[in-house]
């Protein structure tokens, strides 16, 4: 029987062995043939192929599908739990209680005018989060929490660290160098902390800076006017620099108070790593 066609994809071919000398061998025979191996050809796909049905080309979107989501691994999106519109620049409104999902510390990242920000979670309770890390500075279009990863690198700058104004404490006080060394990452927030403060009326300041460009939106950091008290950034974060790249340095900063006779630094940085 002649095999003039080929039925595959639709279904399996039924093929008849031919045997010598009893049975002829048709044009039709090798033709159907053919038509097999062009249907598997169209099927398995040219290198590249563009055509939606063909393997190579769903393997590759399945390829760029898997990669997009190993990529956004960990990051949960909430979606009708809070007010688009901030209560401020550091809260959103929550119209459900997630207190018992999304947690202090917790890594954050929203999308702000079509820019994707990133921060921490600084509070929450079953109507307010409060946000650390870049200013909510328009209507959040959407929110994720938990992805990522989180690190506290901390700095301790010993002994009289104010005695002058200073962009570069860790090379001229500690003699050293802090260089990032992993990927591209976010310092969403920092504290400063003086063992003693400026005694002066006119008191001191501290900051970090990365890459040569301040982190803070408060030109100096922080304003440091108590004894072993910590003083945070909240929003305070400048977009625009706090992203940290392989290779890039992270220094800490002081403005001179009114006596310069502030001592004992502490920084502790909150970097998030997509």
């Amino acid at each position: 029987m002649a095999w003039p066609t080929s039925n595959f994809p639709t279904s399996l071919d039924v093929i008849v062995d031919k045997a010598d000398t009893t049975d002829d061998v048709l044009a039709a025979d090798i033709n159907g043939a053919y038509d097999c191996i062009e249907k598997l050809e169209a099927k398995v796909g040219i290198n590249g192929s563009a055509v939606a049905t063909s393997h190579d080309k769903k393997i590759a979107d399945l390829t760029t599908l898997l990669n997009t989501t190993i990529a956004s691994l960990g990051w949960i999106q909430t979606t009708g739990t809070f007010t688009a519109t901030p209560a401020s620049t550091s809260t959103l409104t929550m119209t459900s209680d997630l207190t018992t999902i999304i947690r202090v510390g917790m890594t954050l990242k929203y999308v702000i005018a079509d820019v994707t920000k990133f921060g921490r979670v600084g509070a929450i309770t079953s109507i307010l989060l409060t946000v650390n890390g870049a200013p909510l500075s328009g209507n959040v279009t959407a929110l994720y929490y938990g992805g990522g990863t989180v690190r506290q690198v901390v700095v301790i700058i010993p002994g009289l660290y104010e005695d002058a104004s200073n962009t570069a404490l860790i090379v001229s006080d500690l003699k050293s160098s802090l260089q990032w060394s992993l990927p591209l990452s976010y310092c969403v927030y920092f504290r400063v902390y003086s063992s003693t403060h400026d005694t002066h009326a006119t008191h001191g300041q501290a900051s970090v800076r990365i890459n040569g460009t301040e982190v803070c939106t408060t030109a100096g950091g922080p304003t440091i006017a108590a004894d072993a008290t910590w003083y945070p950034t909240v929003v305070d974060i400048a977009t625009a620099a706090y992203d940290v790249n392989p290779g890039e340095a992270i220094e800490i900063t002081s403005i001179k108070g009114g006596n310069g006779d502030a001592s004992d630094l502490t920084i502790e940085m909150i970097f998030i790593t997509p």
